[in-house]
């Protein structure tokens, strides 16, 4: 085991495009803060050797065509915890539905604020973090519909974070970004994980 000291020749920096996402999915406006999300990355990332060099930016999702795609397919949880109906498919992870899009191809389509480009295209290179002020989820195979904080697309170096995440859910995307999966969990939590907790085992760690 190799410890490194957390001191500014050993850190790595990282590029961040950390995108507030302004929507009007109810008919309420709601916009993400961007300045206490940036310093909470900042404060977790830093514990780990990386200084996130971030971009702050606003992606307006109450106007255009776009907005009306997303108002109409966006599936989270109404005020009773039921799902929206069955055609609002524009969710988190990847399901068996007809014209299924996932929520971050959607947004990486759209174009970067302020300019014409693609937001995949003009921030490559970058880790992409998109806040909501609204929850959000997944629907598994079986078109079960779960909340989620926050989720991770590691091969798009893409991330999104949900009303319900607190301040580490950011960090803690970013690092499955980065291919760190939940290396320690119980079985329960995951079945894939590496190594599983076990009570009274003298290995545990």
């Amino acid at each position: 085991l190799k410890v490194n000291p957390n001191v500014k020749s050993k850190r790595f920096s990282k590029k961040v495009a950390l995108i507030t996402v302004k929507t009007n999915l109810n008919g309420t406006i709601k916009v993400p803060v961007a300045n206490d999300k940036a310093l909470f990355l900042k404060q977790f990332l830093r514990q780990i050797l990386i200084t996130p060099v971030i971009k702050s930016v606003e992606l307006d999702m109450t106007v255009g065509p776009a907005s009306a795609t997303l108002n109409s397919n966006y599936m989270h949880f109404d005020n009773v915890s039921h799902p929206l109906s069955p055609q609002n498919v524009l969710v988190t992870s990847n399901a068996t539905i007809p014209n299924f899009i996932p929520l971050y191809d959607f947004l990486l389509s759209q174009n970067a604020p302020g300019t014409t480009i693609p937001i995949s295209t003009f921030y490559n290179g970058y880790y992409i973090l998109f806040f909501f002020s609204d929850d959000g989820g997944s629907l598994n195979t079986s078109h079960v519909y779960r909340g989620l904080n926050g989720l991770s697309q590691p091969t798009k170096n893409t991330m999104l974070v949900f009303a319900s995440a607190n301040d580490a859910t950011a960090t803690h995307e970013f690092i499955h970004t980065a291919n760190l999966p939940h290396s320690f969990s119980a079985y329960e939590a995951s079945k894939f994980a590496k190594f599983t907790y076990e009570p009274h085992f003298t290995d545990n760690i």
